[in-house]
């Protein structure tokens, strides 16, 4: 027996020393069995011990007992058919309703469902439970869970019928198997008598209590120090009998920045120089950057074994590998050839044409198509142009001989640029040699083949003919043909079975995903993993790279399809029933909380060092850097990487030598700087000083929330409506453009058509189908409630978004700025008006009276006290409004002619009471006027240039959305003093 425990962590020592006490008491290697959840350490244990003791990847592990109990023919299907069968029923359940069927557009919502249904099985929860935990919740509540309890239903009887298991229903048909046939459990408990669990921490119940009936002898081993992160909560390891813990082998500083991203609150760790961090101008630059430096670590004599890559999860694996191809840096499990990049490439062209040519409904492609198309906008013409003439221009390059000749297809096309491509081409085929008009003509009746293919869903035949252009030699890219080949031919015929039985590219583009993850035989390779993947491996050297907002961490997409009073109702129901179960649909909190873990486990992979990195755009988009990137720089400010940029500048990068020139100088805003405020920046500093000082001093950027773009969007309609549609004034009109807006994913081009500005709609795009759902139901109901009260005058002039600027004489070197929403004018003259989509703010009548700006709490009374709570609640916006027209140039047209100011509430009837107006006169905030600057200066110019330290305050709900509470050292026991 051969044992070789040398230069492995801990844990793997204690394991296999295990193994060998047991073999030296006389028992039979045979009747050993070694389980991971972790995939790839297999490698590592077949290592260390020889072939007679098998080493198991769980999920595989329990397939294969499967189909040795099973009695009927069941057909086991991966998760990727089960995410499509729910995505098919999810339209066809959702499509009966006009407001639910945006939400199944999207194939992220069945990947939600998908493991909303695994909880379900896993915790047997039947469909009368789940009907049975709503009594309690609202109608509207109970009509969106029971949609979801439909699709449940309907997805396990598909698959009952037709005799096909998913993966929890693989275990928890062994399970009932093996308990109904004890003969059965017995034989594996022979065979098994002493069953070793490496990586336990991440072990679910019901995986516990498979491996619970297939042996007696079950020795569970875990890192104590992933314990406490587990990904499943580990709730499975109730009992410790049979619980060995160690700890995996760490770097200490490294280890420690990881408990502190977990809990940052407890202690501040010393700085780790194993940690390095970087800003690039974008993701390719990026992964330059990472490709360069483990070539230095290879040729430095690192084993490319001992390097990781390790990402959030796998969107982004095969763009890294393309990039480190380019350095010929051997990668494992992945396909790694060019015939295989050509391949993806001409495949996604070719499928991006189809694309185009079916949205202008064109039954085949040849050039007379062009001369004459049907478009529903010109917008709409100029993007998909775009899109195609790129597409064939790069096939033109392809088969012209003469390539000149492109030039003056593009000199030419320049002069119209309405026009197609193809289109200019085919007018000016006199440019071309016989040779290049022949090719042209074979290329685009090769297309036209391909796209009969392409509208009769003939997809094994396209990609039999792309395939097809290589003769290659490479063994692996023949493989990886063959297979995506015979796996499509599969999913054509399963999806035969389904409601819905066409197949996007979408669709297709995953299933070379899939057919690329199986891994490739190889020696020596850099590996790139996934966090959850990564759980239990430990790398000489990890590279983190894309630390951006938006990816990680992710915000959770299924928030806001019930409420969150709903959520909290249904799932305390069912944990009455089934004891281990979370809730059904996860709050921020603990999606946060999920995200920290898996940062914790790629932070704990590195054995040596780390390399964590951002970048400032994606495309021509930009991008903030990742709070956990943000948390870690702020602490770590010596080990901030200086990067040569050749492109853009690095406004990410900017913000953060800011926010460590910062905290090292301890900057303070001195009486003779420049001083710049808002209504916003004072609120924020009278609310939470350490807030005023990560976003106004430090000028780090705030997280986009779902209250902030649907305020956005709100007064986006309004903006539209007033400065182009005002003779449309009404609210059918909102509903209208509102329609347009908050459905961007089918009006995109119909947006920028009436006046949407393009920066808008595209981030609106971006949001998810869920998000936009909730949105739309809120505005709809908003612009409902607000009924006649509003729209019962129309202004005979607007003016929207004014930006003003100025500052006063009476305090010096302080400059206001800010927007105005909407300055309308009636008969009585104009009237200042700020639309509010949150919760109510202080009255004016209460706010800009004697007892409000004397910040006294018990207004009217007699012996009336000053009050500090009276100071943190006190709104300078309507004010500053007032200031504004009296001093900013902008405003001066309406210097004398403004009456009165204030709030126009934007709010269904269910949240906030609903829709309402709150103004006052401007006459009564110039009788204040004195005061009010009084109390600016005294309690916040005075204030911020007397701070050294800027404290936080805690507060229940600002703390709770605050986009700075992973970087903030709150004490909720604090009070925060501002005279600190």
């Amino acid at each position: 027996m051969k044992f070789n425990v040398l230069e492995k962590n801990e844990l793997q020592k204690i394991l296999i020393n295990d193994i060998k006490n047991v073999i030296d008491s006389g028992s039979n290697p045979n009747e050993i069995l070694l389980v991971t959840l972790n995939e790839n350490v297999i490698s590592s244990f077949e290592e260390l011990i020889d072939n007679d003791i098998p080493v198991k990847y769980f999920d595989a592990f329990v397939r294969n007992i499967y189909k040795k109990i099973s009695v009927g023919k069941y057909n086991l299907i991966s998760d990727f058919l089960a995410i499509q069968t729910i995505f098919s029923i999810s339209q066809q359940e959702m499509s009966k309703n006009n407001a639910f069927k945006n939400l199944c557009k999207s194939i992220s919502f069945s990947r939600e469902l998908y493991n909303l249904f695994s909880s379900f099985k896993a915790n047997r929860i039947t469909k009368e439970e789940l009907i049975s935990a709503t009594v309690q919740v609202s109608e509207e509540d109970k009509n969106r869970f029971e949609i979801i309890v439909e699709i449940f239903d309907k997805y396990t009887k598909f698959l009952a019928e037709r005799k096909l298991l998913d993966y929890r229903d693989v275990v928890l048909s062994a399970i009932s198997i093996l308990k109904s046939k004890e003969v059965l459990s017995s034989n594996f408990k022979s065979q098994y008598k002493h069953v070793f669990v490496y990586g336990a921490q991440d072990l679910t119940v019901i995986q516990k209590e498979f491996l619970n009936l297939i042996s007696d002898d079950l020795k569970l081993y875990i890192d104590k120090n992933a314990l406490l992160q587990g990904f499943q909560g580990a709730r499975s390891l109730s009992d410790k009998e049979n619980i060995v813990q160690s700890t995996i082998e760490r770097n200490k500083k490294i280890f420690d920045r990881a408990l502190y991203i977990v809990d940052g609150t407890t202690f501040t760790p010393d700085i780790a120089d194993e940690i390095k961090y970087a800003c690039f101008n974008d993701f390719k630059e990026e992964i330059d950057y990472i490709a360069k430096d483990i070539l230095k670590e290879i040729e430095s004599g690192v084993n490319p074994n001992d390097l990781a890559i390790i990402t959030r999860d796998n969107s982004l694996k095969q763009r890294i590998v393309e990039i480190l191809k380019l350095y010929s840096i051997p990668v494992s499990a992945e396909l790694y050839s060019e015939e295989y990049l050509l391949f993806k490439y001409r495949f996604n062209r070719i499928f991006e044409i189809f694309s185009i040519l079916e949205k202008f409904n064109l039954k085949e492609f040849n050039f007379k198509n062009f001369l004459n198309l049907e478009y529903h906008s010109l917008v709409e013409k100029e993007e998909l142009a775009e899109k195609l003439n790129t597409s064939i221009q790069s096939i033109l390059i392809e088969i012209f001989e003469n390539k000149y000749a492109i030039r003056s297809f593009n000199s030419l096309q320049e002069k119209f640029k309405h026009t197609f491509l193809l289109e200019t081409v085919f007018r000016n085929q006199d440019i071309l040699s016989e040779e290049d008009k022949k090719s042209l003509i074979f290329k685009v009746a090769e297309i036209n083949t391909l796209y009969q293919a392409y509208l009769e869903q003939d997809y094994v035949k396209i990609v039999i003919s792309v395939a097809k252009i290589f003769e290659s030699k490479d063994e692996n890219y023949n493989k990886f043909i063959a297979k995506f080949l015979k796996k499509l031919s599969e999913f054509i015929e399963f999806k035969k079975s389904l409601p819905d039985s066409k197949i996007d590219f979408e669709t297709l583009v995953e299933m070379t995903e899939l057919v690329l993850e199986e891994r490739q035989s190889s020696v020596e390779n850099v590996n790139i993993v996934t966090c959850f993947r990564a759980s239990g491996s430990v790398f000489k050297k990890v590279y983190l790279p894309s630390m951006v907002e938006k990816y990680f961490p992710k915000k959770s997409q299924w928030t806001y399809f019930i409420s969150t009073y709903a959520n909290d109702i249904i799932s305390n129901e069912l944990k009455k029933l089934h004891l281990g179960l979370g809730n059904l649909i996860k709050s921020s909190n603990e999606v946060l909380k999920d995200e920290k873990n898996m940062f914790y486990v790629a932070l704990n992979c590195a054995r040596e060092n780390i390399f964590i990195s951002t970048h400032s755009y994606e495309g021509q988009k930009q991008v903030q850097p990742s709070a956990f990137f943000n948390q870690l720089v702020l602490e770590d400010s010596s080990n901030v990487v200086s990067i040569v940029k050749t492109k853009k500048v690095d406004v990410a990068e900017i913000e953060i030598e800011e926010a460590v020139e910062a905290k090292n100088e301890e900057k303070v805003i001195k009486s003779d700087d420049t001083l710049y405020l808002s209504a916003s920046s004072i609120q924020t500093f009278l609310q939470c000083p350490k807030k005023y000082y990560f976003k106004h001093i430090l000028n780090l950027k705030e997280k986009n929330t779902f209250s902030a773009s649907y305020g956005t969007m709100v007064h986006a309609v309004f903006e539209l409506m007033l400065s182009k549609y005002l003779d449309e004034f009404s609210q059918e009109k909102a509903l209208e453009l509102g329609g347009i807006l908050f459905d961007i994913k089918d009006n995109r081009e119909k947006a920028i058509e009436i006046g949407f500005d393009k920066q808008l709609v595209e981030e609106v795009g971006e949001l998810s189908v869920l998000d936009l759902f909730e949105m739309k139901e809120n505005f709809v109901n908003a612009i409902k409630s607000l009924g006649d009260t509003y729209f019962k005058e129309k202004p005979t002039n607007a003016i929207c978004e004014t930006k003003f600027r100025f500052s006063i004489p009476e305090l010096e070197n302080v400059v206001f700025s800010g927007f105005i929403d909407l300055i309308a004018k009636y008969e009585n003259g104009y009237r200042i008006l700020d639309y509010k989509t949150g919760r109510d703010k202080t009255a004016l009548n209460k706010l800009i009276c004697d007892a409000g700006v004397n910040f006294l709490s018990n207004a009217g009374r007699k012996n009336e006290a000053f009050s500090e709570a009276k100071v943190k609640e006190y709104e300078y916006q309507v004010p500053l409004y007032y200031f504004a027209c009296l001093n900013a140039e902008e405003l001066k047209d309406f210097k004398d002619e403004i009456y009165d100011m204030g709030y126009q509430y934007v709010r269904p009837d269910y949240k906030n009471n609903g829709s309402k107006c709150d103004f006052i006169e401007a006459e009564e905030v110039k009788k204040y006027k004195d005061k009010i600057l009084e109390n600016i200066k005294n309690y916040v110019v005075d204030k911020i240039r007397e701070k050294t330290e800027f404290e936080a305050c805690y507060n229940d709900f600002n703390c709770q959305y605050c986009s700075f509470s992973d970087i903030c050292d709150i004490d909720k026991d604090s009070e925060g003093d501002d005279d600190k």
